[in-house]
């Protein structure tokens, strides 16, 4: 499991591919039948922007004076070629309306069901993936680069179709306006597409060097904010300043290069629509001189000119939105390389509900590396009684965490199997073990909330009789009265306005409240002064009893009852058993206990 840091750019799994614009576009199957509405619009649309060219040459041939002397029933004809022209433009105006406002609300709601699949996706995610990744480049993902793909459907999608639309209808027009002119116009717009389509797979790869430095960035600020106070503490406000600058810097060259591909579709395809008409025009001409002028007249040369000029825009604008998908390709790929991340942890296909638990637990020959070829526990064998309290003591990185988090399926032991009242943890579903195996960590984090809301975090039904009585239990009741409005103070911050030990202890409700037959405790009372200690350890004797638990603990004080403590170290149990009998072995921890003593 390898660590991206801030200034790594991510390296993609999977490059983008069409199976991401139609697994994107799968969002959009179930509004079908809108969709359908919108293309009957666009098709609406596209018509009718095609019929001025062919009014004006309508005017130019039935309306404008021929040799000096008007037709007859010049008025006739212009009062009906300009109020069709009339219907015409009010009739694009409704279209383009109903249009734009139906894709909007789609693009949102389509858009709206990605994130909280994206969303879902994360909750589903084990340790490994978040360990792997700064939080600000998961965090990017499913802020920045999720709205911008809202613009695929909502503008891209639309009028890609729209200007699609326009360019076969456009030919269609010409076709049946003058054909000689129809070889000449693709003789010169085909080049063009193939330059078009270079630049394109140029800019898709320095958008993705352009994302990768954001996300780089945004990985570095949202670290940072997280941890101001340290930055303060240390006066690194200035060195990390120079940080962001170099960060922003990478960003703005990288943008610069992707911005050298970008603007280079946009003057190309201006050229070639001056290129196009005016060989239209010219050709046009020599066929006025050259043969019969009474089989190519000016209207016919305005309206086909009008007409290039409309599939000129449509290319042009196909350029721009193609440009524009091309830099949210990249997204896509960030998206989807998260959608595609199978979670490390997850149940098995069989797997069965953990039945209600007494609180046997059974390590058997268990082996577990973060790293390949790097173990932190080895044939590991514990057996645990129900009801029995487990404390873990040993030095730091000795795999007390580690030993625990096995137990939760936190991770998983890639050697031996770990038994709950002989249920194999890995054939019972994540939901029905984390139910009845409980873990309280150190680093406590409280919601943004009220009190109660955070004690309720862990049953949602429970009523507010219920999470007051969790907090009488780990005496948080006292506190929490005195504070503003009691229960309901919102905290902010993750409770930064509380104690340390005050937000231990209402973690501690926390998880009382949710009734577990197996407690891990790890470092849970680090934090709890020492007047606190005694009523803690009474809390402990009164809430732990019946309830098998395990208990990580530097602070050996609290430790002193378990009914068996070991020792970790060297990868797996060096010493095993109650205080006094591992006092009177004086071995590794009678050598810590004394340390700690003085």
């Amino acid at each position: 499991m390898s660590r991206n840091l801030y200034y790594e750019d991510e390296m993609m799994e999977r490059s983008f591919n069409f199976a991401m614009i139609r697994n994107i576009l799968q969002y959009a199957k179930k509004y079908k039948k809108t969709y359908a509405l919108v293309m009957g619009f666009l098709v609406l649309t596209s018509v009718l922007s095609m019929l001025p060219a062919y009014l004006n040459m309508q005017i130019i041939n039935r309306v404008l004076p021929k040799d000096g002397e008007l037709l007859p029933n010049f008025k006739i004809s212009a009062v009906i070629i300009i109020s069709i022209w009339s219907t015409v433009i009010i009739g694009q105006v409704v279209a383009t309306y109903i249009n734009n406002r139906v894709t909007l609300r789609l693009g949102n709601s389509i858009v709206c069901e990605l994130r909280k699949d994206m969303f879902d996706k994360l909750m589903q995610l084990s340790f490994d993936y978040y360990d792997s990744r700064p939080s600000g480049k998961i965090l990017v993902r499913i802020t920045t680069y999720c709205d911008e793909i809202t613009q695929i459907f909502v503008d891209h999608l639309t009028n890609i179709i729209m200007n699609l639309f326009n360019m076969i209808f456009t030919l269609v027009f010409v076709c049946f306006t003058e054909i000689r002119l129809m070889g000449w116009v693709m003789l010169v717009e085909l080049p063009m597409l193939v330059i078009v389509y270079i630049l394109i797979r140029n800019l898709q790869r320095c958008a993705r060097i352009t994302r990768n430095k954001n996300s780089n960035r945004t990985a570095f600020v949202a670290e940072d904010i997280n941890g101001i106070d340290v930055i303060h503490a240390f006066n690194r406000e200035d060195l990390n300043g120079d940080i962001i600058y170099n960060l922003t810097d990478q960003c703005t060259k990288a943008f610069m290069m992707e911005t050298h591909f970008r603007e280079a579709i946009f003057p190309m395809s201006h050229g070639i629509i001056r290129i196009c008409c005016m060989i239209v025009i010219y050709v046009a001409s020599f066929l006025m001189i050259q043969s019969d002028p009474t089989t190519l007249n000016l209207g016919v040369i305005v309206s086909v000119t009008t007409y290039m000029q409309t599939f000129a825009e449509a290319v042009f604008n196909l350029c721009q939105r193609f440009q524009n998908i091309t830099t949210l390709t990249t997204n896509l790929e960030r998206i989807f390389e998260l959608m595609y991340e199978e979670p490390a942890i997850q149940d098995k296909a069989d797997a069965k509900e953990l039945p209600q638990i007494t609180g046997a637990v059974r390590y058997e020959d268990v082996t577990f590396s973060y790293l390949e070829g790097e173990p932190v526990l080895e044939h590991v064998n514990l057996d645990v009684k129900p009801g029995e309290m487990i404390a873990l003591v040993g030095p730091t990185g000795a795999g007390k965490t580690t030993m625990v988090s096995l137990l939760s399926r936190f991770y998983d032991c890639q050697g031996g199997h770990i038994y709950v009242d002989g249920h194999d943890i890995k054939e019972v579903t994540l939901e029905s073990l984390r139910r009845q195996v409980a873990t309280m960590m150190q680093d406590t984090f409280l919601f943004s909330r009220e009190i109660i809301e955070n004690i309720r975090f862990s049953k949602p039904e429970a009523t507010d009789e219920e999470c007051m009585e969790a907090a009488k239990k780990v005496y948080a009741h006292d506190f929490i009265m005195q504070m503003p409005k009691g229960y309901h103070t919102v905290l902010t911050k993750q409770g930064s306005e509380l104690s340390g030990g005050q937000r231990q202890l209402i973690s501690f409700a926390r998880m009382i409240l949710a009734d577990p037959k197996v407690i891990i405790l790890d470092e849970a009372t680090s934090n709890i002064d020492s007047d606190t200690e005694a009523q803690i350890q009474e809390m402990m004797h009164t809430v732990l009893k019946g309830r098998t638990s395990f208990v990580i603990a530097h602070r050996l004080s609290t430790i002193q009852k378990a009914d068996r403590i070991l020792f970790i170290d060297e990868k797996g149990i060096v010493e095993a058993g109650s205080h006094e009998e591992l006092m009177e072995k004086k071995g590794r921890y009678y050598q810590l206990v004394q340390k700690q003593n003085g």
